[in-house]
């Protein structure tokens, strides 16, 4: 490593295939002390975590490690590592640096203002969205003369990816992003924003009066770590 250039830790990391951990601290140590950071949610998709650093001083060695933030014995003491690099680079390179979730949003999950998570908030950390898909499967919303939209944001609602229509969760039916079903953001400058920092990536309704007693979807997301 090079005093004062900058670098870059990389490494891959899911849930494990049983009793996983779902957040875990990786650390990049030298025998001087610690170069760099970063604490992560850990997910059923392969995703990248690449820390920046800059030393100040050449290290003799250097050691990665992956540390867990909850553990709890046998109940969660596993995950799933891959690809650990380090490199000087002026900017990083290139190479996976989307992951994908799927996650099914019910009718409870968002009834009485309540908000479905997406992706968990972690300090300081934000995701922007690549893609989206809403699955044809699930059970239409319905019920309770229910006429709600459902919202695709950040939990403030500062960024809002997508407002899926009410006409659409009452009948569902496979759709990308910019689609008539998963319609593009109102505010053009959404569509490349990132959520803001801190904040989780959530389900809410919006418009409409009245909540449904019944129905259930699937969102697909491709995210990429800002």
């Amino acid at each position: 490593m090079t005093p004062g250039a900058r670098h870059f830790a990389e490494v891959d990391i899911r849930a494990g295939t049983s009793n996983s951990l779902t957040r875990v601290l990786i650390t990049l140590q030298e025998t001087g002390g610690q170069l760099a950071e970063n604490a992560c949610l850990v997910s059923a998709q392969w995703q990248r975590i690449r820390i920046p650093f800059t030393p100040t001083a050449s290290p003799t060695d250097a050691t990665m490690k992956v540390e867990a933030l909850n553990f709890y014995g046998a109940s969660t003491n596993t995950v799933q590592i891959g690809r650990p690099s380090v490199y000087r680079a002026n900017a990083p390179k290139a190479r996976g640096a989307t992951f994908w979730v799927d996650v099914a949003v019910a009718h409870s999950d968002l009834a009485s203002a309540a908000t479905k998570t997406l992706l968990a908030a972690l300090a300081g950390q934000q995701v922007r969205i690549r893609n989206m898909r809403l699955s044809g499967g699930g059970t239409n919303f319905s019920g309770g003369g229910g006429d709600r939209d459902i919202s695709i944001q950040d939990s403030s609602g500062t960024v809002v990816y997508s407002v899926i229509p009410a006409a659409t969760a009452q009948s569902l039916a496979f759709s990308r992003w910019g689609d008539t079903g998963l319609p593009a953001p109102a505010t053009a400058a959404d569509h490349e924003a990132p959520t803001t920092a801190g904040e989780a990536l959530v389900a809410t309704y919006a418009g409409g009066a009245t909540d449904y007693t019944a129905g259930s979807l699937t969102l697909s997301l491709e995210l990429e770590r800002v």
